[in-house]
């Protein structure tokens, strides 16, 4: 009889396919896994894992012991290219009607990642048949979900955020980094897996290789053992990260009072010095805000920069903590954003709930507004500000789903992380962190507060309407104007093309990289393929095809968080065509914009720099160290507050000694606008992290008495309390702490 007779009297692979084709018609209308690429992929891993498991013990126990093996496998190998297919065909056809990312990225994940999950299935099924053929879909079920389970024990164990598991292939992580690609490391792991169950299904379906109990026993015994020692080998191999190899890693160590800060080596010892003296002071800080100290010192793990802690926790943008564990994991170069942040993390656990000791319900709007409003200052900006801001300007949300569910995630992060913050600290100022404790650890509001949700939320709207804040919408759109994930398009492929090329770009193929570049940019708009096509044509002298390319695609970005960015590269292009009054014009534009401090300074360098065209240049065209150069010279005769946060950014970034920087802030201050005030603020933070405590004391004064900014009075005496406090408290702290034996 052929197949596809069989096919017709086959209703129990019918009704697989069509369980299949339902869940896959069902996945075009969500967000990313409409889109064939690695979510759509990863979902049908698991469940063409599943049901291949489910349909080979059906079929297998439907069969008599004397059936033909030929045609069964010919059956099961047809059934399994069937289920691969359909998944394949439904997404394929989706995106020609909806949006059509190439079809070769989605097909690597499909090929990578769910193709040996159907190996696995059959491999797991013929298994439950070996055990027990009785049970055998009660066992499957066990055997399934155990290795589904792996990555739990490992999040919850382990510092990883990252996930490599049979049935799924790979998962990036719990924080959301766009860029992920097929790579080696990946197709090793899946030519394993093909190699290990392959085996397995082979000699388990070859029977008459275990006639005898005692070889079948043994059988298994090598199947578990294998399994376990690839396990425990797996963070030699790249496969995951324990905390033995995270501490190889960063094999040093500074123990303080309730800190124990791991490291690598790179970091300078001054640095280490602030580092500690931070921690201690956001302990001090944070215990006075919810009100009790830790029971045990918290683990922080300082990165040296992204590539390190991607590799080794899997996210590279993100500094996240693992409240459960007690531990915080901060790259170096975003410590001052972040550090109390993450360690507010930690101390919230005290009152969480569950195995993760987190808000109730897993509510990330209760997890992240608390840690928020402990560290309320986003970009130096007050939360409340912020608040204010993205209400005022037209970035409204609203605030009873946001802390009722998961829409947290359908938001831009910043509108999200923003309202979450503010209205959390209202509800502590207003009623006191006793009742939010007790809303963290229920969920429920009525019965912590004994309010209505509605009529807070109306007392928080009326508070942001008392915020006496000059507002402007260039600000509200550079700080909200991005897309949530959920709507870009192609985002995955976009993000893991761009890292191809702008490493093409470094290595000075700039021919090549500007291929990826312009490809992105055909498909989607994409400010970062943008910038990479824009700069790879002034590398090649093509500076008129930049600035054609620039002016048409600005208004693309119109009230997006990029606009301005593109204004500053084209007036940057104009300039080195040498158009200088179109130049001017724009950075002119930009200054009256005020979309963001940082953006201001850059505009006003450029205009205070392009009095003469070749130091302009060369600023322009340059290379960092020539800029840090230019920038330090310009300062030494008298200062350029403009330049300044930049001149010490370059600084931080070449480990410029600080006696050679401290000659540069010999001469008397200025204090006569924001820009000058700004800068005094920036430069007693970096002679803080120095430690020179009387000069930073000096700066940071100035900054706090001499400001009329009202936003900026909060980051500016946090800045200064932070220095009084650790000045004050450095010399019981370096005393006390323990570096490898000596600090």
């Amino acid at each position: 009889m052929s197949f596809l007779n069989q096919i017709k009297k086959n209703n129990f692979l019918l009704l697989h396919l069509f369980i299949v084709a339902c869940i896959d018609i069902y996945l075009q209308f969500i967000p990313l896994t409409k889109i064939f690429s690695f979510e759509y992929s990863f979902v049908n891993a698991i469940l063409l894992c599943f049901l291949s498991g489910i349909y080979f013990i059906a079929a297998y126990r439907k069969a008599d012991d004397n059936f033909d093996r030929a045609f069964f496998k010919q059956r099961i190998l047809l059934s399994y290219f069937f289920f691969l297919l359909l998944p394949a065909l439904i997404s394929i056809a989706n995106s020609f009607f909806t949006i059509q990312c190439p079809l070769t990225d989605g097909l690597s994940f499909y090929l990578v990642i769910t193709f040996p999950a159907v190996i696995v299935g059959a491999s797991l099924g013929i298994i439950s048949v070996s055990i027990f053929r009785r049970f055998s879909f009660l066992i499957f079920v066990i055997l399934f979900l155990a290795v589904l389970s792996i990555p739990l024990f490992e999040f919850y164990f382990n510092p990883q955020i990252y996930f490599y598991n049979p049935v799924f292939g790979f998962y990036p992580g719990t924080i959301y980094d766009e860029g992920l690609g097929v790579n080696l490391h990946l197709i090793i792991y899946r030519i394993l897996n093909l190699i290990y169950f392959g085996a397995v299904f082979f000699i388990l379906y070859k029977r008459k290789i275990l006639l005898h109990n005692l070889k079948k026993k043994l059988f298994f015994a090598a199947v578990l053992l294998t399994a376990v020692l690839f396990n425990y080998f797996s963070p030699a191999i790249g496969y995951s990260t324990t905390f033995s190899k995270l501490n190889d890693e960063l094999n040093n160590k500074v123990e303080t009072s309730h800190f124990i800060i791991h490291f690598p080596r790179h970091i300078n010892r001054s640095m280490l010095k602030a580092l500690c003296l931070t921690h201690e002071y956001y302990y001090t800080e944070l215990s006075k805000f919810f009100g009790y100290e830790m029971n045990a010192k918290i683990n922080s793990y300082i990165f040296y920069d992204n590539a390190q802690k991607k590799e080794l926790i899997g996210t590279a943008n993100a500094d996240i903590a693992k409240p459960w564990l007690n531990c915080s994991f901060i790259t170096l170069n975003s410590y001052e954003e972040t550090l109390r942040h993450e360690l507010a993390h930690c101390f919230s656990s005290k009152m969480g709930t569950g195995i993760f000791k987190v808000a109730s319900g897993l509510n990330p709007a209760l997890i992240e507004g608390i840690a928020v409003s402990a560290d309320p200052f986003y970009d130096e900006h007050s939360i409340d500000f912020m608040a204010a801001l993205a209400y005022k300007e037209g970035y409204k949300t609203n605030i009873e789903n946001l802390f009722g569910g998961f829409s947290f995630y359908s938001n831009s992060s910043s509108v999200s992380y923003i309202y979450a913050g503010s209205f959390t600290k209202f509800l502590i100022q207003k009623y006191g962190i006793g009742k939010f404790k007790k809303y963290y650890s229920s969920n429920n509001f009525e019965a912590s507060f004994g309010i209505t949700f509605q009529n807070v939320e109306k007392k928080y709207y009326n508070f942001i309407d008392t915020l006496n804040y000059e507002f402007n919408p260039n600000e509200a759109n550079y700080y909200y104007g991005y897309k949530s994930i959920f709507y870009k398009i192609c985002p995955r492929y976009a993000a893991a093309q761009l890292e191809k090329a702008w490493q093409l770009y470094n290595d000075n193929e700039y021919t090549s990289a500007d291929k990826i570049f312009t490809a992105i940019n055909n498909l989607t708009e994409n400010y970062p393929s943008l910038i990479g096509h824009a700069e790879c044509l002034l590398k090649e002298s093509k500076i008129n095809g930049a600035i054609n390319l620039l002016k048409s695609k600005i208004e693309n970005f119109k009230k997006t968080s990029y606009y301005f960015n593109v204004e500053l590269k084209l007036a940057d292009s104009y300039f080195i065509y040498g158009e200088t009054e179109k130049a001017d014009s724009i950075y002119e534009n930009i200054v009256r914009q005020n979309p963001t401090e940082a953006l201001i300074n850059l505009a006003n360098l450029r205009l205070s720099l392009s009095g003469n065209k070749d130091i302009l240049k060369i600023y322009l065209t340059g290379n960092d160290y020539d800029r840090f150069l230019l920038l330090k010279r310009l300062n030494e005769a008298r200062y350029d507050y403009y330049s300044i946060p930049a001149m010490i950014n370059l600084a931080k970034y070449f480990n410029i000694d600080y006696r050679i920087m401290s000659e540069v802030f010999t001469k008397p201050p200025e204090t006569n606008n924001f820009s000058e005030i700004y800068a005094m603020y920036k430069i007693s933070n970096y002679m803080f992290e120095n430690l020179d405590f009387r000069n930073a004391l000096k700066y940071a004064s100035l900054s706090v008495h001499n400001n009329r900014d009202k936003d900026y009075d909060l980051i500016f005496k946090e800045n200064y309390n932070k220095i009084n406090w650790c000045n004050s408290n450095s010399s019981y702290i370096f005393a006390s702490a323990k570096y490898n034996g000596h600090f």
